[in-house]
Protein backbone atom coordinates (compact mmCIF):
# COMPACT_ATOMS: atom_id res chain seq x y z
CA UNK A 1 0.00 0.00 0.00
CA UNK A 2 1.14 3.89 -0.30
CA UNK A 3 2.07 5.98 2.20
CA UNK A 4 1.39 9.41 0.90
CA UNK A 5 2.69 11.57 3.77
CA UNK A 6 6.11 9.82 3.95
CA UNK A 7 6.08 9.20 0.24
CA UNK A 8 6.88 5.21 0.37
CA UNK A 9 5.02 1.92 0.13
CA UNK A 10 4.21 -0.56 2.98
CA UNK A 11 5.08 -4.22 1.97
CA UNK A 12 3.29 -6.71 4.17
CA UNK A 13 2.72 -10.68 4.29
CA UNK A 14 -1.05 -11.03 3.53
CA UNK A 15 -1.09 -14.27 5.09
CA UNK A 16 -0.06 -12.98 8.80
CA UNK A 17 -0.42 -9.54 8.09
CA UNK A 18 2.78 -8.80 9.70
CA UNK A 19 4.77 -5.68 7.73
CA UNK A 20 7.88 -6.89 5.78
CA UNK A 21 9.09 -3.48 4.79
CA UNK A 22 8.82 -0.42 3.71
CA UNK A 23 10.19 1.14 0.10
CA UNK A 24 10.87 4.44 -0.37
CA UNK A 25 9.22 5.89 -4.14
CA UNK A 26 8.82 9.25 -5.39
CA UNK A 27 6.64 12.15 -3.78
CA UNK A 28 3.23 11.81 -2.47
CA UNK A 29 2.61 8.50 -3.81
CA UNK A 30 -1.22 7.97 -5.37
CA UNK A 31 -2.16 4.62 -6.72
CA UNK A 32 -0.56 1.45 -6.84
CA UNK A 33 -0.67 -2.10 -9.39
CA UNK A 34 1.07 -5.03 -9.61
CA UNK A 35 2.38 -6.82 -12.79
CA UNK A 36 4.51 -9.45 -13.76
CA UNK A 37 6.86 -9.91 -10.06
CA UNK A 38 6.54 -5.89 -10.67
CA UNK A 39 4.66 -3.02 -8.21
CA UNK A 40 4.24 -0.03 -10.28
CA UNK A 41 3.40 3.56 -8.46
CA UNK A 42 2.09 6.73 -8.79
CA UNK A 43 4.11 9.41 -7.15
CA UNK A 44 1.77 12.27 -7.90
CA UNK A 45 3.47 15.15 -6.88
CA UNK A 46 -0.10 16.05 -4.98
CA UNK A 47 -0.81 18.32 -7.77
CA UNK A 48 0.37 21.36 -7.97
CA UNK A 49 1.77 21.18 -4.14
CA UNK A 50 4.86 19.51 -4.68
CA UNK A 51 5.54 19.31 -8.60
CA UNK A 52 9.02 20.54 -8.37
CA UNK A 53 10.38 17.43 -6.46
CA UNK A 54 12.43 15.00 -7.53
CA UNK A 55 10.30 12.19 -9.35
CA UNK A 56 7.01 13.98 -8.96
CA UNK A 57 4.69 13.35 -11.60
CA UNK A 58 6.92 10.11 -12.50
CA UNK A 59 6.40 6.00 -11.72
CA UNK A 60 8.31 4.30 -10.04
CA UNK A 61 8.80 0.13 -11.06
CA UNK A 62 10.00 -1.52 -7.75
CA UNK A 63 10.68 -5.84 -8.02
CA UNK A 64 8.92 -7.32 -5.43
CA UNK A 65 11.68 -9.68 -5.26
CA UNK A 66 14.81 -7.21 -4.75
CA UNK A 67 12.06 -4.76 -3.10
CA UNK A 68 14.39 -2.41 -5.08
CA UNK A 69 13.23 0.93 -7.79
CA UNK A 70 14.81 -0.80 -10.95
CA UNK A 71 12.98 1.92 -13.37
CA UNK A 72 11.14 5.40 -12.86
CA UNK A 73 8.70 5.62 -16.01
CA UNK A 74 8.81 9.73 -16.88
CA UNK A 75 4.92 10.56 -17.32
CA UNK A 76 3.31 14.06 -16.99
CA UNK A 77 2.63 16.10 -13.59
CA UNK A 78 0.57 14.47 -11.43
CA UNK A 79 -0.07 10.82 -12.04
CA UNK A 80 -3.01 9.55 -9.68
CA UNK A 81 -4.39 6.27 -11.26
CA UNK A 82 -2.87 3.38 -12.74
CA UNK A 83 -4.17 0.12 -14.49
CA UNK A 84 -2.99 -2.88 -16.23
CA UNK A 85 -4.37 -4.18 -18.89
CA UNK A 86 -2.76 -8.06 -19.03
CA UNK A 87 -4.75 -8.72 -22.60
CA UNK A 88 -2.30 -5.89 -24.48
CA UNK A 89 0.59 -5.73 -21.85
CA UNK A 90 -0.17 -1.81 -21.54
CA UNK A 91 -0.18 0.37 -18.19
CA UNK A 92 -2.57 3.24 -18.49
CA UNK A 93 -1.36 6.69 -16.38
CA UNK A 94 -4.58 9.22 -15.48
CA UNK A 95 -3.27 12.17 -14.46
CA UNK A 96 -4.85 14.78 -13.46
CA UNK A 97 -4.91 18.55 -14.08
CA UNK A 98 -2.04 20.93 -12.75
CA UNK A 99 -4.16 24.20 -12.11
CA UNK A 100 -0.94 26.21 -12.01
CA UNK A 101 -0.16 25.90 -15.82
CA UNK A 102 -2.43 27.19 -18.57
CA UNK A 103 -3.30 23.99 -20.58
CA UNK A 104 -5.83 22.81 -17.66
CA UNK A 105 -6.02 19.17 -19.16
CA UNK A 106 -5.09 15.93 -17.63
CA UNK A 107 -4.07 13.09 -19.85
CA UNK A 108 -4.30 9.32 -20.59
CA UNK A 109 -1.38 7.67 -21.38
CA UNK A 110 -0.71 4.20 -22.43
CA UNK A 111 2.24 2.55 -21.73
CA UNK A 112 4.20 -0.14 -23.30
CA UNK A 113 5.09 -2.95 -20.76
CA UNK A 114 7.41 -5.20 -23.21
CA UNK A 115 9.25 -2.36 -25.29
CA UNK A 116 9.12 0.46 -22.00
CA UNK A 117 7.60 3.04 -24.08
CA UNK A 118 4.65 5.44 -24.43
CA UNK A 119 2.46 3.97 -27.16
CA UNK A 120 -0.46 7.25 -27.20
CA UNK A 121 -1.50 9.93 -24.78
CA UNK A 122 -4.58 10.92 -24.81
CA UNK A 123 -5.29 14.69 -23.47
CA UNK A 124 -8.44 15.00 -20.89
CA UNK A 125 -9.42 15.25 -17.53
CA UNK A 126 -9.83 11.89 -15.81
CA UNK A 127 -10.87 11.25 -12.24
CA UNK A 128 -11.40 7.44 -12.68
CA UNK A 129 -11.35 4.71 -15.23
CA UNK A 130 -11.52 0.59 -15.74
CA UNK A 131 -11.19 -1.61 -18.55
CA UNK A 132 -13.79 -3.71 -20.06
CA UNK A 133 -13.85 -7.22 -19.18
CA UNK A 134 -12.40 -8.10 -22.61
CA UNK A 135 -10.00 -5.15 -22.18
CA UNK A 136 -10.61 -4.08 -24.92
CA UNK A 137 -12.05 -0.41 -23.93
CA UNK A 138 -10.91 1.97 -21.39
CA UNK A 139 -13.73 3.85 -19.59
CA UNK A 140 -13.20 6.73 -17.30
CA UNK A 141 -15.56 9.55 -16.00
CA UNK A 142 -15.20 13.36 -15.70
CA UNK A 143 -17.33 15.55 -15.44
CA UNK A 144 -18.85 15.72 -19.05
CA UNK A 145 -19.98 12.16 -17.52
CA UNK A 146 -19.29 8.58 -18.88
CA UNK A 147 -16.21 8.47 -21.67
CA UNK A 148 -14.40 5.29 -23.84
CA UNK A 149 -10.88 5.21 -25.78
CA UNK A 150 -11.75 1.99 -28.04
CA UNK A 151 -8.26 0.60 -27.50
CA UNK A 152 -8.60 -1.57 -30.81
CA UNK A 153 -8.38 0.82 -33.03
CA UNK A 154 -4.90 2.11 -34.16
CA UNK A 155 -6.02 5.79 -34.30
CA UNK A 156 -8.24 5.43 -31.33
CA UNK A 157 -9.93 8.89 -30.12
CA UNK A 158 -12.05 9.84 -26.77
CA UNK A 159 -15.65 9.82 -27.16
CA UNK A 160 -17.93 11.21 -24.43
CA UNK A 161 -20.90 8.23 -24.05
CA UNK A 162 -23.21 9.50 -21.36
CA UNK A 163 -23.29 13.12 -20.50
CA UNK A 164 -23.52 14.59 -17.22
CA UNK A 165 -26.68 16.88 -17.30
CA UNK A 166 -25.40 18.66 -14.41
CA UNK A 167 -22.16 20.27 -14.26
CA UNK A 168 -22.40 21.28 -10.56
CA UNK A 169 -22.62 17.17 -10.01
CA UNK A 170 -18.89 16.07 -10.56
CA UNK A 171 -18.49 12.74 -11.72
CA UNK A 172 -15.66 10.65 -9.77
CA UNK A 173 -15.11 7.03 -9.60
Amino acid sequence: FTNLLSSSITKFNPKTFKIITEIAVGPYPEDIVYWDNLVFVANSGFGDYYQNLTKAGTISVIDVSSNQEVFNIDSTPNAVKLLINPKNKMLYIGCYTLYSTDEQVGNIIEYNLVSWKVQRRWKTDITDFNLSRTGDTLYWVNIDGLNLIDLTKSEAKTENIISNPNKNEHWYS
